[in-house]
């Protein structure tokens, strides 16, 4: 078995222009993600803390089959922050991942 190699990044110069809202050209893009999507983002994190045990802050979820592997960790900081996070990976595919944060005060 042979270790991947990790590819050169790419200059700057090589990259493509962007133009941001506002006609900006550089930074960082900061947008507000669309209206429909924050309820969704809450339905996940609210369905995913139904797999905290009764008296339990956090759990860990893991499925493996033959088309891949997830796992998922959903832990409730305190009374106002909630986090999630997951991994996955289909084989033969990337690796993915992605997290979700509900902050209330």
């Amino acid at each position: 078995m042979t270790s991947p190699s990790i590819p050169k990044p790419t200059p700057a110069s090589a990259l493509p222009s962007i133009t941001y809202a506002g006609g900006a050209t550089n930074g960082v893009a900061t947008m507000v993600p669309p209206a429909d999507l924050l309820p969704s983002i809450t339905a996940a994190i609210t369905k995913a803390c139904t797999a905290i045990p009764p008296g339990r802050n956090a759990a860990l979820v893991a499925v493996a089959d033959q088309r891949g592997a997830n796992v998922a960790a959903v832990q409730r900081v305190n009374d106002h922050v909630t986090v999630v996070a997951w991994l996955g990976k289909s084989w033969g595919k990337p690796l993915e991942g992605g997290a979700s944060v509900m902050a209330s005060w």
